[in-house]
């Protein structure tokens, strides 16, 4: 377990606010489609073709991170049904 507790809902507006403004530019579109793992205390990431890759990878130089995930290029990680379209930023 982390050694600093935060709500589900504290990661998921660091992570969304880290990815929005730090990363965002940087890996789209370049890197639509793979998966970034965010560290919601630190704002380190990695980026794999995987969900576990990314994880991982951010593990092994972070021990006990606790990570927010997020696809690259899309407005979620997974879906359930429909289908996700790329966004074309102007």
């Amino acid at each position: 377990m982390p050694e600093t507790e935060h709500t589900k809902e504290d990661v998921i507006r660091r992570g969304k606010d880290i990815y929005a403004h730090a990363l965002r530019a940087r890996l789209e579109p370049a890197q639509n489609g793979r998966f970034v793992a965010i560290d919601v205390a630190s704002g380190d990431s990695e980026v794999a073709d995987e969900v576990l890759q990314a994880v991982d990878r951010l593990r092994a130089r972070r021990p006990g991170v606790l990570p927010y995930v997020h696809r690259v290029g899309y407005p979620a990680a997974y879906k359930l049904g429909g289908r996700f379209q790329v966004r074309q930023r102007p």
